[in-house]
């Protein structure tokens, strides 16, 4: 004898925006995963780059939504927890001039070096989209953090100096002797190494030229 049970789901007002918020951020990740492939398939940058935008563009309004839309109950907590102050409205805002900057700083890095317009651009990008995303003040998260910093025991921190001491070590006793034997991969960062103190700033350095100038030498 065999039973069988049929399940409807009802989808609420709520549900619906809920799953419009996932299928926003879902396709807003499958848009920049194909811009990167097509970037990198073609090397054509211009098309990935359209791509990028509109897949920020639909990350920006699913965040925009209803924030709720997605909140789980959950059962009560066992202790107290701290108010959380929540982040000044108008800071959303800075999304857009947080793109603007990470544009920039694409154009600028196309010749694969550090400049300082492009290098400016980008750090300045990084610290909006931060303060755009961050949850709760910003004031308090410095304050949570002083706060965490002075409650750890003395210990804690000594070890972790010792910690990094002991590695400060292995990393640098006799380095003039290591490594003994160089192959290419070696002669290949010296030369890096010689670009940089020449004033070559590369972002991504390019082992291939580095292999041919060993070859050459």
């Amino acid at each position: 004898m065999s039973t069988s049970v049929r399940v409807r789901v009802r989808f609420t007002d709520v549900n619906r925006r809920a799953w419009m918020r996932v299928a926003l951020f879902t396709l807003a990740l499958l848009l920049a995963v194909l811009a990167q492939r097509a970037i990198y398939d073609s090397g054509q940058w211009l098309g990935g780059a359209l791509v990028y935008v509109g897949a920020f563009v639909l990350l920006f309004v699913a965040w925009t939504r209803d924030t709720d839309a997605l909140a789980i109950p959950i059962r009560e907590p066992s202790r107290e927890i701290p108010i959380v102050a929540p982040a000044h409205p108008a800071r959303k805002f800075f999304v857009f001039p947080s793109i603007l900057f990470a544009l920039i700083a694409f154009f600028e890095f196309r010749y694969n070096t550090f400049a300082f317009v492009g290098t400016s651009a980008w750090l300045t990008a990084l610290v909006l989209f931060c303060v755009a995303f961050w949850e709760g003040s910003l004031r308090a998260a410095r304050s949570n953090l002083h706060a965490a910093i002075e409650k750890q025991p003395r210990g804690v921190v000594l070890a972790l100096a010792g910690i990094m001491l002991l590695g400060a070590l292995f990393y640098f006793y006799r380095l003039n002797t290591v490594p003994a034997e160089m192959t290419s991969d070696h002669v290949e960062k010296i030369l890096d190494t010689f670009d940089i103190l020449n004033g070559k700033f590369s972002i991504f350095l390019n082992g291939i030229q580095g292999a041919n100038r060993c070859n050459f030498i």
